[in-house]
């Protein structure tokens, strides 16, 4: 039973990794893409531009909060893999 469960940590661990270099692709590229797009845009289109950095802005904060889990749970299953 404890060499599944570290092979489910292991697996988890690399997705956790992976779902946080998808974060980082889109709060140090796309975030910021998109408010210098905000920034530059004229008056008429400020408003669609806002709107669409602050999409990025909540796609930001839902893989923040997917990699927190996925962190936390392969650290729970890495624990049970270690007591086993």
């Amino acid at each position: 039973m404890g060499m599944g469960l570290s092979r489910v940590a292991a697996g988890g661990a690399i997705a956790s990794l992976a779902v946080t270099t998808v974060l980082q692709g889109v709060d140090g590229i796309a975030l910021k893409v998109m408010v210098d797009a905000w920034a530059v845009a004229p008056a008429a289109q400020k408003e669609i531009a806002f709107h669409a950095a602050f999409a990025v802005r909540q796609v930001e904060i839902g893989l923040a909060t997917m990699a927190s889990l996925m962190f936390g749970i392969t650290a729970t299953v890495n624990g049970l893999a270690a007591a086993a």
